[in-house]
């Protein structure tokens, strides 16, 4: 009883978890949106890779390095957690983070496949991670490329 979203665009397969409502995005490079009655969401963005990226591996990536780079545009994030994983056997980096200011918690995973950046994110209220953790991670991991 699994509901399924395919990219045919990008070519990936992904787990839409129970609840859960594809709803269109509004800004540019989000291929994947679903949406939960509560506001907790899921993102599947996907960009060209910069020229830098191609010398590297998301295993490169450090929770100190994306939270320096995060704190430019949002000063009170905090990077809780970062660690090396994979998705679909491609190197990935997982971050928990959390912004006081809006009370929100939130996960996200780094890959590149190809020319492509994928950033994958859930975000929802920080009284109710605790609730979406395993979905999230859950469906971050039922991503496969055809």
């Amino acid at each position: 009883n699994l509901n399924k979203y395919y990219s045919s665009k990008y070519n990936y397969e992904i787990i839409i978890p129970d609840g859960f409502k594809k709803q269109q995005a509004n800004r540019s490079n989000i291929d994947y949106k679903v949406v939960n009655p509560d506001g907790t969401n899921l993102l599947v963005n996907v960009s060209d890779r910069v020229s830098e990226e191609y010398n590297i591996t998301a295993h490169d990536y450090t929770k100190e390095f994306l939270e320096k780079s995060y704190k430019q545009y949002t000063p009170d994030i905090k990077v809780t957690k970062g660690e090396k994983t994979y998705i679909d056997n491609n190197k990935a980096f997982l971050i928990h983070y959390v912004l006081p200011s809006k009370s929100l918690k939130a996960i996200e995973i780094y890959f590149f496949k190809g020319n492509k950046a994928f950033v994958l994110t859930a975000t929802t209220k920080t009284s109710k991670f605790n609730n979406y953790e395993n979905i999230f991670l859950e469906t971050f991991k039922s991503l496969n490329f055809k």
